[in-house]
């Protein structure tokens, strides 16, 4: 897919539901605002929205029932916000429950089964945390040592047996976590010129 007249592409989710795609833009085509834009058809832009005052746009990630969150920045704050399924605007949604110990340094998101996910970096720290939510009731989290950006990331794998593996900038490496225990990386692998992001392909042997 192709499209122009649009801003800075960050990262990209498919609704499980419809089959929508929705692209998250750091920033919108007058550089003044984070926007998510909405295709349900390869063709044209169905929707195009600024979420909840972002002016930066990280994340997107659907829902198993088809809302669609993302995350970004509103002036010096990290925000989680909602595209409720049917909606044609988006609400900030505020994470709280178990585990939860606020937002830092962004990252991406995914959905894993009936959760959502999201990165969290504590680069003071040395660490990140993966939130699971629902709705806005965060129900674990996992604590990633050695991983302080708070990068994209990617689940996988059985459920049973589920793993993380997460982009670093600095050092320039991914590194691997069991999920959902974290931790200390069981892996690492380290790539030439800085990492930012990492998606998984599936091939047949």
């Amino acid at each position: 897919m192709v499209w122009a007249d649009y801003g800075f592409p960050d990262a990209c989710d498919v609704d499980p539901v419809s089959g929508d795609l929705a692209v998250s833009e750091f920033t919108n085509p007058e550089g003044d605002a984070g926007a998510v834009t909405v295709f349900a058809s390869p063709l044209h832009a169905d929707y195009y929205l600024k979420p909840a005052g972002m002016w930066e746009c990280l994340s997107v990630a659907y829902d198993d029932r088809g809302n669609l969150n993302a995350d970004g920045y509103a002036d010096s704050s990290s925000v989680v916000a909602r595209l409720a399924r049917g909606a044609l605007a988006f609400r900030t949604i505020h994470l709280h429950g178990k585990g939860f110990r606020g937002l830092g340094t962004l990252g991406g998101m995914q959905r894993n089964g009936r959760f959502v996910t999201i990165s969290v970096g504590a680069a003071s720290q040395g660490y990140s945390y993966i939130y699971r939510f629902s709705g806005s009731v965060v129900a674990g989290v996992t604590l990633l040592q050695d991983a302080p950006a708070g990068g994209q990331y990617t689940i996988f794998g059985k459920a049973a047996k589920q793993k993380i593996i997460e982009a670093s900038q600095t050092p320039s490496q991914l590194q691997t976590y069991a999920y959902p225990a974290g931790q200390l990386p069981t892996k690492r692998f380290a790539v030439p010129k800085g990492s930012y992001d990492v998606l998984l392909t599936q091939t047949s042997k």
